[in-house]
């Protein structure tokens, strides 16, 4: 299998779709919902840069750009893991600039979702009620590193969920990384 080392990430193997690599991601581990209902605590995610390029057998390798996206998610995780938990939340009630996702603002639905896959079972979360709840309605994946992606001509960091009120598709936050710039909740 090729690797690629970077002399402060370390070493990632290449995978069917990228350069990969489990990192330790504190401000992620309370956020604990796994597909179809399970909560789930995990200590270590996985970053990823993206390759679309197949014909080169060892990949081509990020390029300076991406890998600062990814220095910079990974030394913010804890400001990125609050912004976007209010970011989720607001546009779960409608707030905020419409992001054109079928749940922004529509409570009634979010709370069938994540009643469905709950299914009534004792201690787990029947519908959301407060920003809390989110750490048992989302659970994080991984972060996806591309050089560019839909809407954005530049390197970003692709933050994703498993969500209980999207449990097919799950949640996913762009960013370049940094807590105080543009964020899009998307999926």
């Amino acid at each position: 299998m090729a690797t690629w080392s970077h002399p402060e990430l370390g070493d990632f193997k290449l995978g069917y779709t990228g350069w990969a690599r489990d990192f330790m991601l504190p401000a992620f581990e309370p956020f604990r919902y796994g597909w179809g209902g399970r909560l789930r605590t995990r200590k270590k995610f996985t970053l990823e840069f993206d390759v679309d390029d197949e014909a080169e057998d060892n990949g081509p390798v990020p390029s300076k750009r991406a890998v600062a996206v990814a220095q910079r998610a990974l030394q913010n995780q804890d400001l990125l893991a609050a912004r976007i938990t209010k970011a989720v939340w607001n546009d779960l009630n409608g707030r905020g600039r419409d992001t054109g996702m079928w749940w922004h603002g529509d409570t009634r639905t979010i709370n069938e979702q994540i009643a469905s896959v709950f299914g009534g079972r004792k201690g787990k979360p029947q519908s959301l009620s407060s920003i809390n709840d989110l750490y048992l309605l989302l659970g994080l994946n991984g972060i996806r590193i591309r050089e560019t992606s839909y809407m954005c001509e530049r390197p970003n960091a692709s933050i994703n969920f498993a969500a209980a009120f999207d449990d097919e598709h799950g949640v996913g936050v762009l960013s370049d990384g940094t807590p105080f710039a543009w964020h899009r909740v998307c999926f």
